[in-house]
């Protein structure tokens, strides 16, 4: 998705009221004009860790923190599974079937996110071979340590922690 794509602008109740571009969404942060949505899907593999990739030092939120598996903002007109099926192929070359995602729940914004997210689960234990433009590392690492590494300031996206608190309680 390019910084000009068009996104839903959303309520509080996460239905549509508009539409923004991709570029300026951000200005949403603490203006109460409404929200955009993101897809979050967190791999895991029969061990129960998590494949957890490190962002390029060029990205403009969090550059080197650390990243859901794949996130990717949900364009205008698209559903959350969309985006996440697109996301995983665009960002990690993976093709998937709808039936291999598993719902997990949704969070809603904060005062730190302006965003709604919703979160799905696709269990594997290929290490997916990610995008160099989107990611420059990446590890397998059980969700307990990850929180604990994020709780004690490990730099990654704000979404990151919420959405592996959200899967532990699933």
């Amino acid at each position: 998705m390019s910084e000009d794509e068009l996104l839903d602008l959303v309520d509080g109740n996460d239905n549509v009221i508009g539409q923004i571009g991709r570029s300026v969404s951000d200005r949403l942060n603490h203006s109460g004009e409404g929200y955009i949505r993101a897809a979050t899907c967190l791999i895991q593999n029969s061990k129960g860790e998590l494949w957890i990739p490190r962002r390029t030092k060029g990205k403009k939120i969090a550059p080197l923190g650390l990243d859901s598996s794949m996130q990717e903002h949900v364009g205008a007109g698209e559903t959350y599974e969309q985006a996440t099926i697109r996301g995983l192929k665009e960002e990690l070359t993976l093709e998937i079937d709808r039936k291999d995602l598993e719902f997990i729940g949704k969070l809603s914004p904060t005062p730190d996110l302006y965003y709604f997210v919703a979160l799905y689960r696709y269990k594997t234990d290929i290490t997916p071979k990610y995008n160099p433009k989107d990611f420059v590392s990446s590890e397998w690492i059980k969700p307990e340590v990850l929180i604990k590494k994020l709780e004690a300031g490990e730099f990654a996206k704000k979404s990151l922690l919420p959405t592996v608190k959200l899967l532990m309680k699933f």
